[in-house]
């Protein structure tokens, strides 16, 4: 009997975590599609692979990207509906701050034109999680 029970309570867990899994990969496939058609709407197109990861609440992952001199980029991003308050930081190679979306939405945008060739970096953070972690993700789209 404690065998069986036991059972059924480890396939209940792995059963949600399944559900779990599927509904992050729900969100960033939506989110994917989502931020095709804003950037479309926008004049922009798709330059870079979609970035997506899970963050706790207080911590930040950097996503590296090359931006062409000239060029005008805008970078999208989204947290699950498990959070609030997603930031943005954009980094040159210095690490010299250069713009920054940290309002208290969790869909931060950012819209920047390099003056020289070189690789950036993306802080994304997260300010609140209500169950960590949560997805986030971000897309890259040039003009």
């Amino acid at each position: 009997m404690k065998t069986s029970l036991f059972i059924v309570g480890m396939l209940a867990l792995a059963s949600s975590a399944c559900a779990e899994a599927e509904a992050q990969m729900r969100f960033v496939n939506d989110s994917r599609r989502g931020f095709h058609s804003v950037a479309r709407e926008r004049g922009f197109g798709a330059t870079h692979e979609f970035y997506w990861d899970a963050l706790r609440e207080g911590e930040h992952q950097f996503v590296r990207v090359l931006l062409r001199k000239s060029r005008t980029y805008l970078f999208v991003a989204a947290c699950d509906t498990r959070c609030d308050g997603l930031n943005a930081e954009l980094y040159d190679r210095d690490g010299v701050l250069i713009d920054r979306d940290a309002g208290p939405d969790e869909h931060p945008v950012i819209e920047f034109t390099p003056e020289a060739t070189a690789e950036y970096r993306l802080r994304v953070s997260l300010a609140d999680c209500d169950t960590d972690p949560c997805v986030w993700g971000v897309g890259v789209y040039r003009r």
